[in-house]
């Protein structure tokens, strides 16, 4: 049976022995990618290719794939993407000469039309400028509030760009339409991104927030429920029930997912290791296997057994 927002299922209750910052995919020590923190312990800094992307009236930064300023993408497979789905996004195309046949084959299979230029500098490949559409988080929660049925993906805090893109690509496959993302002490999203995200953002839309607890307690006046990704949570694949709405919140690379955002959460998923002798896995690993596990739970239409 479907659940309502007036007739929701008991959720799972949370462990309360848990340590607050535990979480179903904190990956070894020498995978994760701290950024350095200031000498006066402010926030931590980035590095300059890998600020955020400018917004109106500030200046743009350049890109390292090509010296000039913008998002790039230089993988055949997100050109394509785009191509498919969004071409109005890309704004040229600067190429290698031996690319030109094949680039201007490309864009006349799809009937578009774009500027593009030869590089003498190339000697292969392409890099096309793209511009990464946002939703803004009010046109997100009137979205949400429509919806009988969503999974959403909430970022809290994960700092590397590429898990960031992963994360991205795995939603696009798995059909999801939105990922939340917390203004500060974040990933940006940089070329490097997109190159990972092999052309995700193309139908996935990154939705930037002040306060990311704050629209979670919205989301939840949607009719959403929010869970966690947590060590010690309840394994996923024994998940009492299934939810018509949810976001799935993903941590921190180093600390998972903070405290505040525990507390504001409905449960907490983990992933089982079935005897595994490492303790934890990369955030983006974590994602694609407990999106996959709340789409089949939410496909097959059962209740999974408590255990």
């Amino acid at each position: 049976m479907k659940k309502t927002q007036k007739n929701r299922p008991a959720a799972p209750k949370p462990n309360s022995s848990r340590e607050d910052t535990r979480r179903a995919s904190r990956p070894p020590q020498e995978d994760a990618r701290k950024a350095p923190r200031a000498q006066d312990g402010g926030r931590p800094s980035r590095p300059q290719d890998e600020r955020r992307p400018p917004r109106e009236g500030q200046k743009a930064r350049r890109s390292h794939q090509t010296g000039r300023e913008g998002l790039f993408i230089n993988n055949w497979s997100a050109l394509g993407e785009y191509l498919r789905v969004q071409p109005d996004a890309l704004q040229k195309i600067y190429h290698a000469s031996r690319e030109t046949k094949r680039i201007h084959q490309l864009l006349s299979e799809h009937g578009v039309t774009l500027s593009c230029e030869e590089d003498q500098e190339m000697e292969t490949g392409f890099a096309a400028k793209v511009t990464v559409r946002y939703k803004d988080e009010e046109q997100l929660l009137r979205e949400a509030a429509t919806r009988t049925e969503d999974l959403i993906i909430a970022c809290d805090h994960v700092t590397d760009t590429r898990n960031l893109g992963a994360i991205a690509r795995t939603a696009a496959f798995f059909g999801l339409s939105t990922i939340l993302m917390p203004k500060d002490r974040q990933a940006p999203i940089t070329s490097a991104t997109l190159g990972t995200a092999q052309g995700a953002f193309a139908t996935v839309a990154p939705t930037e927030v002040t306060n990311l607890g704050r629209t979670l307690l919205a989301l939840k006046e949607c009719g959403y429920w929010i869970a966690a990704a947590d060590m010690v949570g309840t394994p996923v694949d024994k998940m009492p029930t299934r939810y018509e709405k949810l976001v799935l919140v993903l941590g921190s690379e180093d600390k998972g997912v903070a405290a505040q955002i525990l507390n504001k959460s409905d449960f907490t998923l983990s992933i089982p290791s079935y005897g595994g002798k490492l303790e934890s896995l990369n955030v983006s690993v974590a994602a694609g296997i407990l999106i996959h596990a709340l789409r089949a739970a939410h496909a097959s239409g059962k209740i999974l057994p408590q255990g």
